[in-house]
């Protein structure tokens, strides 16, 4: 039988603070502001945050003018709350405080004697409404940090806050035990929100009862915003039993979402890993259906796409057709660098996307911090793009970069391997890496693959003094014998993990039909003058057209020519474009080892995966091997500028 206090049921008014009452069927949430992307830690509660027009007894409740704390407490002070929906108003504005000026105590104000009285006459009034008592404990919990109390309160002389909140978790458990059907889902997601999001410490008991209540209501859910608060609770997305439940008021709310709602839904589902490809096509689908995107959605669009692993090729290219018509709407740096940052992680090819990013790079680069400048040039390197058309932004970098202003050695090595990557980094620089206590600051406090990983960066930056700037380079010997000291299965894990391995496998064992590699190979290594990655290393007489065994080999031959062999799987490959004129490019790291490798005597040869797949059976991938390292010549795997300027 549901409990004397819990047994009168009254509405809940429209309001408009972080934390919600009941469910509407009428949301309206505006577009995000393309000029700010918030942190994925926050995206859900700021679109709980806008109003969700709520159609409720509006009487019932308290419109307050403040606008700042002062003039908020001196309201309550004057003529405190007379009832459960007039503290709701109080809680809902303080909720919105908060936001505004995170120094003011705001735990401490609640704690005073004179709020936790009215506290205590207004929500633990028998009479109380049940859904705004939950709304009003979501809202003290998300700004509450419980302490011990004093003695006074422990012998209850004086009323204390955390006795109040008890009670009333305490009122919660009991009524969703007896009568659950009086409890909105609505209240109850900003309740579990809010303890998850302040880890508020509550009895296993209780939250047992609240999270096995959840998901009896899904089915109420009938706004968008309440399906994104039920994707920020793992307990809830990761049910295997709650999956298809989900997936179903996802399907069935899709339709009356608008672009900001459908946007946010598919970010949070890439937050909470809910990865369904079924689902997130249709979402897709949807959002394509809508035929425009701020920038800022662009934005997170494309960072989930990467967290997810979820590659969708039409929607993909919506996306990236959408950023350039957005891009003036960028005036943020971190906007613009969590977008080349996406799309430069997923691989993305496009070249005359690439184009417009490193143009307004170039145009606003004199606005950027140094850390700023230093992400965008990084990831516009990454993808291969030809120096020409960065060459402005990458100048000032390496004008402005310097080692002291950099604290971590890590973060400064990458600065320079990108100029390094764009043919674009100063000498000076360079040489900061080989300096005997730069390496030792490298190594600290990193396991052995990171420590290898950052070693072989420093002995490709050695190759671009030795290669591109023509000085004579000294490395350091425990540098070398590091890197030499590794396993053929530790180098080639560096470069092929799991996901790719049987294809590098499937690779050789197509390659042992040309030569026989146990005579004419040399093992995959981390060539020691340029740093490169190579599966292999052949050798080929020019004059008979045929490959001679290792042993063959005499450098004073000018006959013979050293072959280094590159197999690029998906892991250093852009993804192919549906336009077929953009060819997939390998990523910057790999073009500037070409480039190395080439001025060192190697003819590289860089074997396509892409180009293997084009290919019926292991027969014909074979033959394309054997005229890829027979006929081809070598060539500069930076690609020409005309491809990027290209105006279609």
């Amino acid at each position: 039988m549901l409990p004397r206090c819990w047994r009168a049921f009254r509405p809940i008014r429209r309001h408009v603070g972080q934390l919600r009452a009941t469910s509407s069927t009428k949301p309206a949430v505006p577009e995000p502001n393309p000029e700010i992307i918030e942190g994925f830690d926050g995206f859900i509660n700021d679109l709980v945050d806008q109003t969700t027009n709520i159609q409720q007894d509006a009487g019932k409740f308290r419109h307050l003018n403040s606008t700042t704390f002062n003039g908020f407490a001196k309201e309550f002070q004057s003529r405190p709350p007379a009832d459960e929906h007039e503290m709701l108003s109080f809680l809902d504005k303080l909720v919105a405080l908060t936001k505004l000026d995170k120094t003011i105590p705001y735990g401490k104000w609640l704690e005073s004697e004179a709020v936790v009285s009215s506290l205590n006459a207004k929500l633990l009034h028998p009479e109380a409404s049940p859904n705004v008592v939950v709304a009003c404990l979501a809202a003290i919990v998300s700004i509450y940090t419980p302490r011990k109390p004093t003695a006074a309160e422990d012998d209850r002389l004086v009323p204390h806050l955390s006795t109040t909140v008890t009670q009333l978790f305490k009122r919660v458990q009991e009524c969703a035990a007896d009568n659950p059907g009086v409890l909105d889902i609505s209240p109850l997601l900003s309740l579990a929100l809010a303890m998850k999001h302040n880890e508020f410490e509550v009895d296993d008991a209780v939250r047992k009862e609240l999270f096995a209540l959840l998901p009896k209501k899904i089915d109420d859910i009938a706004a968008p915003r309440l399906l994104l608060m039920v994707f920020e609770l793992h307990e809830l997305v990761h049910d295997p039993i709650l999956r298809d439940k989900i997936e179903g008021k996802v399907d069935e709310l899709l339709p009356i979402m608008n672009t900001g709602e459908v946007v946010s839904l598919f970010v949070a589902s890439a937050k909470t890993g809910f990865r369904n490809v079924k689902m997130h096509s249709r979402m897709a689908e949807t959002v394509i259906a809508k035929r425009s995107l701020t920038a800022n959605q662009c934005a997170r669009l494309l960072t989930s796409l990467d967290l997810l692993s979820f590659y969708y090729p039409r929607f993909l290219q919506f996306i990236e057709g959408q950023i350039p018509q957005s891009l003036h709407e960028i005036t943020r740096w971190n906007t613009f660098n969590t977008i080349t940052m996406a799309l430069a992680k997923i691989k993305v090819n496009n070249p005359n996307l690439w184009y417009y990013l490193a143009q307004w790079a170039n145009r606003h680069n004199h606005k950027a911090s140094v850390p700023e400048l230093s992400l965008a040039i990084s990831s516009l390197a990454l993808v291969n793009i030809p120096p020409e058309i960065i060459k402005t932004a990458a100048n000032r970098l390496s004008e402005v970069l310097k080692p002291k202003g950099v604290k971590n050695p890590a973060v400064w090595l990458n600065s320079v391997h990108s100029l390094a990557m764009l043919n674009q980094l100063p000498g000076r620089m360079a040489e900061t890496l080989l300096e005997p206590t730069f390496l030792t600051d490298l190594s600290r406090n990193c396991s052995d693959e990171l420590r290898l990983i950052r070693f072989i960066k420093v002995l490709q930056v050695a190759s671009y003094l030795k290669y591109d700037l023509h000085q004579d380079v000294k490395i350091p010997e425990d540098l070398l014998n590091l890197i030499q000291s590794k396993s053929e299965e530790v180098i080639t894990g560096l470069r092929h993990r799991k996901n790719v391995h049987s294809e590098r496998l499937e690779f050789i064992k197509n390659l042992s039909l040309i030569i026989p590699p146990e005579s004419h190979l040399l093992a995959a290594q981390i060539e020691p003058n340029t740093g490169a990655y190579v599966d292999g290393i052949l050798y080929f007489q020019k004059s008979t057209k045929r490959f001679v065994p290792v042993k063959s080999f005499d450098a004073k031959n000018k006959d013979i020519e050293k072959v280094a062999l590159i197999f690029a799987t998906h892991n250093i490959l852009t993804k192919p474009d549906l336009d077929e004129r953009n060819k997939t490019r390998v990523i910057g790291e790999v073009a500037m080892n070409c480039r190395h490798l080439n001025r060192a005597g190697f003819r590289p040869v860089v074997v396509r995966k892409h180009d293997l797949n084009q290919f019926a059976d292991n027969l014909e991938q074979t033959r394309f091997i054997k005229t890829l390292l027979l006929e081809s010549t070598a060539k500069d795997e930076t690609p020409d500028v005309s491809v990027f300027e290209r105006q279609d």
